[in-house]
């Protein structure tokens, strides 16, 4: 990776260049291809957020809407540093008693930006997300289900679509303007919420 002027560093792989700044936080990740930028301006990505999970009901499994009114974004990094590789970036964050280390790098000749995190989580009754404010006009996405995908709107405009303020998915979701998109894709199964949020200009 590249020093930032700013702080951080940058990894470019001629397809995908992406700033990691001084927090360890994607505030950059252009398509050169395209000559487009996924981060939403003035946002960053890869943002872990923590919130308190203190359900109306059943514990273990139930999450409700305002779970949303308290946040903690986590920008403090213990260590953000060039990976032993030469190719990535290795941040390591703190937490209450939990530990998160995350290395970012990208694929070879594609246009892709790879997170390997590990979480050492010893928290109660608090949940954690990872952000990623994304810049595209999209009025719906899909997210993988066991035998294909399902589209859900990125509106909250009836009380059908407020009421999937959170969803579940397989390993990915994906959205889409014509000619351009953007998936986030992991190896798991997770929840997912998508908020659409306009701006002037």
């Amino acid at each position: 990776p590249l020093p930032r002027d700013e702080g951080g560093f940058v990894l470019d792989n001629g397809l995908l260049r992406v700033e990691i700044d001084a927090r360890g936080l994607v505030v950059s990740a252009y398509d050169i291809e395209a000559g487009r930028e996924t981060v939403a301006p003035g946002r960053a990505a890869n943002l872990l957020q923590l919130h308190p999970d203190f359900p109306n009901m059943w514990d273990a499994w139930d999450v409700d809407e305002f779970y949303r009114n308290t946040v903690t974004d986590l920008t403090d990094a213990d260590e953000v540093t060039a990976g032993e590789d030469g190719r990535s970036v290795r941040v390591v964050r703190s937490f209450g008693a939990s530990r998160v280390t995350q290395v970012l790098s990208l694929a070879p000749r594609e246009r892709r930006l790879v997170l390997d995190t590990e979480v050492d989580w010893h928290e109660t009754e608090k949940f954690l997300k990872l952000a990623f404010p994304l810049d595209l006009r999209a009025e719906r996405y899909a997210s993988e289900t066991q035998f294909g995908h399902v589209f859900r709107p990125t509106h909250g405009n009836t009380s059908w679509d407020a009421a999937k303020f959170e969803a579940c998915n397989h390993r990915f979701v994906h959205l889409a303007e014509p000619g351009w998109g953007v998936a986030l894709v992991n190896d798991s199964t997770y929840g997912h919420d998508v908020t659409r949020t306009v701006r002037t200009g």
